[in-house]
């Protein structure tokens, strides 16, 4: 590794930093250097490459001013390239090279993200400019997140943007002042973090307003409980939430009783959710339920737009095999399809299968389900038996929406195939 050389009649006063004391990579760095991908050398190479890379972290550290002569600039800019370039075998593309960081700068915050568990590889690939920060500055943020209990390495790996943020403390504040739950609402949509307070107050506002605001009895407190049980509503724009709600209600449906029962419906676009509709509509036509019947069910049972649609509609086989006639209206209870859609949808099926003149009234469907699922047979072992009945009119409802694999024989593998397969 050839060294850049330093212009000996300019001595600038500290590192990039201003911090006192120099900074030269060590043994204890390997875990954050392997981190990153780069190989720590040989024991009789390590002493040569460690006076190399040390070298260039010294040049390279050298603060830059206004006064700075240029062939000073060169001498460090050109360190820098190559301490980068000596570390670049990982991760090309994520832009480190086009990036001169303070080499000193760069270790202090690797040992940070070290010592608080995070992988400084995550952090690169999407926010390489975080490494280019002052120590200090990242130091105070992790330790305010840590200390407002937060999982630091969660949150720095999935939004590495929080560190680019200023005034952690007063942002937090004003979202509790709102009556969100930082740990929630942090946890599953960090990049809430990034915004503004009048921009959280206008997204519960909109949602507030489409539910039928104070007139419907639902007050700022009602929607702030709907964010911290499913944050991710801070994530979708204001005129989306209000179009889905929306559409809930050109439907027939009971919007203000879904969204407060099962907020996670916003997450569906109208595509989705109509396509569903239609599908529980046809099901209950073959049960003998009218239009405002299958409303009820699912102003009740809102999770069904949450349910694979493959998953219905073998539900659906299940129930119209087992039921020789329609099913007075009292008979469909909402418990009962709600446990129904619930279970595992296997174990449903080798209930039906090895019992099926077991089935009466809906809440069979989920007692079966149940007796099957105490066996604790793994996922791949119920499939066996399912598979054992391939003329079973459920079954092939339920392969059509969970083909099955197929196996590959070893007749047409390649040599290098089946070596790797043995």
């Amino acid at each position: 590794m050839s060294a850049a050389v330093v212009n000996e009649a300019f001595t600038p006063p500290q590192g990039s930093e201003g911090l006192p004391g120099p900074v030269q990579i060590t043994e204890t760095d390997r875990e954050w250097l392997a981190n990153l991908g780069c190989q720590w050398p040989e024991a009789e190479a390590e002493g040569e490459w460690l006076d190399g890379v040390n070298h260039l972290v010294e040049v390279g550290s050298r603060h830059l001013g206004p006064a700075t002569p240029a062939e000073v600039q060169d001498e460090v800019v050109a360190a820098r390239y190559q301490f980068v370039g000596a570390l670049s075998k990982f991760h090309p593309e994520s832009g480190l090279r086009e990036r001169l960081f303070p080499p000193d700068r760069f270790i202090r915050t690797q040992r940070l993200f070290t010592d608080y568990g995070i992988s400084a590889a995550k952090v690169i690939e999407s926010r390489p400019d975080i490494c280019n920060s002052r120590s200090e500055a990242i130091a105070a943020k992790l330790e305010y997140l840590s200390e407002a209990g937060l999982d630091v390495a969660t949150l720095v790996e999935k939004f590495p943007a929080v560190l680019s943020y200023g005034d952690l403390e007063g942002r937090f504040a004003a979202m509790r002042a709102l009556g969100l739950d930082i740990h929630r609402v942090v946890a599953a949509q960090p990049s809430a973090i990034g915004l503004s307070e009048e921009l959280i107050a206008e997204k519960l506002t909109t949602l507030q307003n489409a539910l039928g605001g104070f007139e419907a009895g639902i007050g700022l407190e009602d929607v702030a409980h709907l964010v911290n049980v499913f944050p991710r509503i801070l994530g979708y724009s204001s005129a989306t939430v209000k179009d889905k709600i929306g559409f809930l209600a050109a439907q027939g449906l009971d919007h203000r009783a879904i969204v407060q029962s099962y907020p996670a419906v916003l997450s569906y676009s109208p595509e989705s959710m109509i396509k569903k509709l239609r599908m529980v509509r046809a099901i209950g036509r073959m049960w003998g339920l009218e239009r405002d019947d299958v409303a009820h069910v699912v102003n009740h049972v809102p999770s069904l737009f949450g349910v694979k649609p493959a998953k219905l509609r073998t539900l659906a086989k299940i129930a119209n095999l087992s039921f020789d006639e329609q099913l007075p209206k009292d008979e469909i209870l909402i418990p009962d399809i709600r446990n129904a859609i619930i279970g595992n949808i296997e174990a449903t099926l080798v209930g039906y299968l090895e019992k099926p003149y077991e089935i009466e009234k809906p809440r069979d469907i989920k007692r079966l389900n149940h007796n099957v699922a105490t066996r604790k047979l793994g996922k791949e072992a119920l499939k066996k038996l399912i598979y054992a009945h391939p003329n079973d009119p459920a079954v092939k409802e339920y392969l059509k929406g969970y083909p099955k694999k197929t196996e590959v024989s070893d007749d047409n593998l390649t040599g290098a195939q089946r070596s790797t397969k043995g």
